[in-house]
């Protein structure tokens, strides 16, 4: 130890150092209680007077003691840099540098600041502008906006899809002010299209279902539901007991299903002895009974007074017994029995427009001897497969004296088909201003023979 360190100490501290060694119950903690003591100086603490040195060589080895004396020299030497030598001229320069750039950002900071409350402010006048702007739509009357809403939908009986971008839906997601108005025009929601035929998500499909026809009020409905192959039986009946509850706001009416026949169809039907005061259209796609042999099932279709137009496709053996045939006006079947397609059109005296497919098999043979006459019929639309080879002339049987239109496929006009226009035409004394017939034998020039009262004439001829 120097010279220097050995005057700065003196009695008293000594007296200190000796108290602090008899009071410490170690070398460690003797070494932080000397640094913290006010009133040691640092030199003094690590000049240990010669009677405690011989106190430290007895209770710690020299090992331990060396440790103690490095650990007070390197905390008073990082002391006496830090705090008891004045600071260097670099150090000088750089404190000011530091308090320089600290004025600097202060400044920035308020400057910013300013800038930042200045565009608050204009924020916030822009949002009041935005706030208190109309938009010119949003203006009209709501009846204007519902009259709107209704002409972006199809042209009604046809139906909008239930989900997607063309349904009624999409209005209700603008806007509140449009949902609201959207939500309380029932004519939105009178037209109904659903398919069942992936079978997913029928809970959904079913609730849809249930507030649309909610949604529709007292507006008369236009139905179309595809049901879904092997669906089912519980499922399907779900869907038809919802709409069979609104059976008195049909007007138009269109059920399909490759698997279900009508028996199955009109099963879930509640009101199936109540009328059908509106239904105008029905149109069938339904699969044919089990056992085609089996009693006609009772159709709730004859109490539809206004119904004038039905579809049926496939033609089934009972479908003869399920429609009002006197009232219609419009009657399409397709692959229809040539024998029940006389039986039908010979009670459909109301007729103005008959398409038929027909199809081979039952009734085909040379044993129809009666008439059928139609006064109102004018549009015939009359087909038949290739593989139809009727060995009677089936149009002879028919008087149309109101024909105006008419198509016929080669297996219908068979064997000399101008002579059995001709009869048809001469027979019915009909003013024919639309002809079609779909022949491969029968030339332009000779068509036009027995055609010329015709105003336009449709004669798709082909050589073989």
């Amino acid at each position: 130890m120097s010279s220097g360190c050995k005057e700065m100490s003196n009695d008293a501290e000594t007296i200190v150092l000796e108290e602090f060694w008899v009071a410490a119950p170690d070398p460690a903690t003797l070494a932080a209680q000397l640094l913290i003591c006010p009133c040691l100086k640092l030199p003094s603490i690590l000049w240990i007077p010669s009677r405690l040195k011989r106190q430290v060589n007895e209770s710690m080895d020299r090992e331990a003691a060396a440790r103690i004396r490095a650990l007070l020299w390197t905390v008073w030497w990082c002391s006496a840099e830090s705090t008891h030598r004045p600071p260097t001229q670099t150090e000088t320069h750089s404190l000011a540098a530091d308090r320089a750039r600290i004025a600097v950002i202060k400044a920035k900071i308020t400057e910013l600041e300013r800038s930042l409350s200045s565009l608050n402010e204009e924020k916030d006048l822009l949002q009041e502008r935005i706030d208190g702007y109309t938009y010119p739509v949003l203006t009209l009357p709501n009846e204007i906006v519902s009259e709107i809403f209704v002409h972006f939908l199809p042209v009604y009986p046809d139906p909008p899809p239930i989900i997607g971008r063309s349904s009624p839906n999409v209005l209700g997601q603008i806007c509140r002010k449009w949902r609201d108005i959207a939500f309380s025009t029932p004519a939105l929601w009178r037209g109904i299209a659903l398919s069942l035929q992936n079978g997913k998500r029928l809970d959904q499909k079913l609730r849809l279902l249930e507030t649309w026809l909610q949604r529709s009020g007292s507006c008369l409905l236009s139905i179309n539901m595809d049901l879904a192959y092997a669906i089912a039986p519980v499922a399907s009946g779900s869907f038809l007991a919802s709409i069979a509850a609104h059976s008195r706001r049909w007007e138009h009416l269109q059920l399909c299903s490759s698997d279900l026949p009508f028996p199955s169809i009109v099963a879930p039907f509640p009101s199936i002895v109540a009328p059908f005061p509106f239904l105008r259209t029905l149109y069938m796609s339904l699969a044919e009974p089990v056992e085609s042999n089996t009693q006609s099932p009772i159709s709730p279709f004859h109490a539809a007074p206004l119904l004038r137009t039905v579809v049926v496709f496939p033609w089934h053996h009972s479908d003869i017994t399920l429609y009002p045939w006197s009232q219609l006006t419009t009657f399409t079947a397709l692959l229809i029995f040539p024998d029940h397609c006389v039986d039908v059109l010979s009670q459909t005296v109301n007729l103005t427009y008959c398409k038929l497919s027909i199809r081979p098999g039952y009734g085909d043979g040379p044993k129809i001897s009666q008439s059928v006459t139609l006064p109102h019929l004018e549009t015939f639309i009359i087909r038949g497969s290739f593989y139809s080879n009727l060995s009677w002339r089936f149009l002879d049987i028919f008087t149309l004296p109101a024909l105006h239109k008419f198509q016929a496929s080669e297996s219908i006009l068979q064997g000399q088909p101008v002579n059995t226009l001709k009869s048809l035409f001469s027979r019915s004394r009909c003013n024919v201003q639309e002809l079609e017939a779909y022949l491969r034998k029968l030339t332009v020039s000779r068509c036009r023979q027995w055609a010329r009262s015709c105003s336009t004439i449709w004669t798709r001829a082909a050589n073989k």
